[in-house]
């Protein structure tokens, strides 16, 4: 009788088991956990995708009221990157936000104005 019959049919049952058969059973129990959590985070990955709302290089400059090669140079250093679809570079809008937060000056009467001026041309 397999394990997979035994623990089907319900009934309590005591099993003697080897040492290197408990070890083969948690690495296999490890691996079924790490498979499905990568299973998961890849499906979740895939909807929020799905949802995401895309800007183009231009309406993310008209949002910052920058250049191209200012946009450029944040993908450069990592601030603020884009992903391409075909020859296409757009903008995630959680990215945007995300930048808009943590980049834009805030403690400065000036930095505070731009970053409303900033978050009034953002998209909802």
């Amino acid at each position: 009788m397999e394990l997979n019959e035994i623990i089907k049919s319900g009934n309590n049952v005591m099993l003697v088991v080897s040492s290197n058969d408990l070890l083969r059973f948690a690495d296999t129990i490890v691996q079924r956990a790490l498979e499905n959590h990568a299973n998961e985070e890849t499906q979740q990955r895939k909807e929020d995708e799905a949802e995401e709302k895309f800007l183009t290089r231009k309406e993310v400059k008209s949002i910052f009221d920058v250049c191209d090669s200012t946009l450029w140079s944040w993908h450069k250093h990592g601030l603020l990157c884009h992903r391409k679809f075909g020859r296409k570079c757009v903008y995630a809008l959680s990215d945007i936000r995300r930048f808009m937060n943590d980049h834009v000056e805030k403690d400065t009467a000036a930095g505070y104005v731009k970053w409303h001026e900033v978050k009034a041309n953002m998209p909802e």
